[in-house]
C-alpha cells in the first residue's frame, strides 16, 4: 500500500482514549504512513510526550462537567454544548485536511473528527450504552449509533469478537448497519517479570474532580500503614515529570510506557479505575487488581460488576474504599 497521511484523534475524557491509540499509531508508523495526531487537554499532552516527533494539533475541548451521580442526565443537559464542540472540532479537522490532505481519519470517540470523501473509522468499545432502560440512556444511545453509521465508514471495536469478550454487552453485538471490525484489546504496555517492590500501585485516571477526590482519599489512608511501600501514579501528563517521597508513598504525575510496564511488574496489586483502557492493560499484563469505578460513570460500574462476577477482580465504590480490605487482597512481598 502506498504511504498514506493518517489523522488519529483520541477523545480527552481521561487518558484512556489516548493510551489505547498508542499501538494503533505505532502500527501505522511501522507501515510507513505519515501520522498526525490531534486532541486536547491531558490527552494531547500525553501524545506530545509519547510521540515528540509527530505533528500534534489541538482540538476544541468538549468541556463536559462531570457529576457525582449518574452521567447521562447531566450529559443530556449539556448536549447543546457538546454539539457546539463537535461542530468546532469538525471545522478544525476540515482546515487541517485543507492543509495536509489526509487519506484516513481514525477517531477515538470524537464525533466531529471525520472528513467527507475519505475513509473514516470510529473507535469505541461502548457501542451499546448501559442504562438504556430509561429515556435518557436510550436517547444518548440513539445519537451514538446514528452518528457512527452516518459519518464513519467503519466501526472499530477494541475487544474480542466472541461474546462476552472483555466489555460484554457494551461491545456486543455490532451495531446494525455499521461495518464493524473487532481489533482485540489494545494496550501500550509490555509484559515483563520483575521483583516485587510495592505492595500496591495506585493508578489514577479519569476526569476531574473525581481524580483529585480519590487521590486525597488514598493519601489519607496510606498513612495508617507505615510499614508498607506504595506507589501513586497521579495520571497528570501535563505536569513536568518528578518523583517525590511522602512517607511510605512514592508519587509521580506520569510514567512513560517502559516505566509504567515495570511498575505493573513490580507491584503485588494494582488499584485502579475500571475504565476500559486500564482493563485492557490489566488483561494484557495479567496483573492482579482491585477496581474502584469513577462515580457517575455507569460504564465503569457495569465493567466492574461484570469482571467481579466473573471472579477476575474485586471492586468497591469510591465512597466505600477501604485500604485495609485491599491489603488483605494483595499478596505479601
Amino acid at each position: 500500500m502506498p504511504a498514506q497521511k493518517i489523522l488519529i484523534t483520541p477523545l480527552d475524557w481521561g487518558l484512556g482514549h489516548a493510551t489505547r491509540c498508542v499501538p494503533l499509531i505505532q502500527a501505522q508508523l511501522a507501515q510507513g504512513h505519515e501520522v498526525h495526531l490531534a486532541s486536547s487537554g491531558r490527552a494531547l499532552a500525553f501524545l506530545r510526550q509519547t510521540f515528540p516527533k509527530l505533528p500534534c494539533h489541538e482540538l476544541p475541548d468538549y468541556a463536559v462537567t462531570y457529576p457525582k451521580a449518574n452521567l447521562y442526565w447531566p450529559l443530556l443537559r449539556q448536549l447543546p454544548k457538546v454539539f457546539l464542540a463537535i461542530m468546532r472540532e469538525y471545522r478544525v479537522v476540515q482546515a487541517l485536511h485543507q492543509q495536509f490532505q489526509f487519506n484516513t481519519v481514525i477517531s477515538d470517540q470524537r464525533f466531529g473528527c471525520y472528513i467527507p470523501g475519505i475513509f473514516n473509522a470510529f473507535i469505541s468499545h461502548q457501542i451499546h450504552l448501559p442504562a438504556q432502560h430509561w429515556v435518557g440512556g436510550r436517547t444518548v444511545q440513539w445519537i451514538n449509533a446514528f452518528w457512527i453509521r452516518t459519518y464513519f465508514q467503519e466501526s472499530w471495536i477494541p475487544d474480542w469478537e466472541e461474546y462476552p469478550g472483555l466489555a460484554g454487552d457494551l461491545s456486543h453485538p455490532p451495531l446494525p448497519g455499521a461495518k464493524t471490525r473487532y481489533l482485540g484489546p489494545l494496550s501500550r504496555l509490555h509484559k515483563m517479570e520483575a521483583q516485587i517492590v510495592y505492595r500496591i500501585a495506585f493508578i489514577l485516571s479519569g476526569p476531574e474532580p473525581q481524580r483529585s477526590i480519590w487521590e486525597a482519599q488514598i493519601r489519607e489512608q496510606v498513612r495508617a500503614f507505615p510499614q508498607e511501600h506504595f506507589f501513586l501514579l497521579q495520571g497528570k501528563p501535563e505536569v513536568p515529570f518528578f518523583e517525590t517521597q511522602d512517607g511510605n508513598l512514592l508519587i509521580s504525575p506520569h510514567l512513560d510506557t517502559a516505566k509504567l510496564s515495570l511498575l505493573f511488574a513490580q507491584s503485588a496489586l494494582i488499584i485502579c479505575r475500571s475504565g476500559y483502557s486500564t482493563l485492557m492493560d490489566l488483561a494484557y499484563t495479567e496483573r492482579p487488581a482491585y477496581l474502584v469505578p469513577t462515580p457517575g460513570q455507569p460504564e465503569q460500574y457495569y465493567l466492574a460488576r461484570k469482571l467481579g462476577n466473573e471472579g477476575l477482580y474485586p471492586w468497591s465504590d469510591q465512597a466505600d474504599f477501604d485500604l485495609q480490605k485491599c491489603l488483605e487482597t494483595a499478596p505479601s512481598h
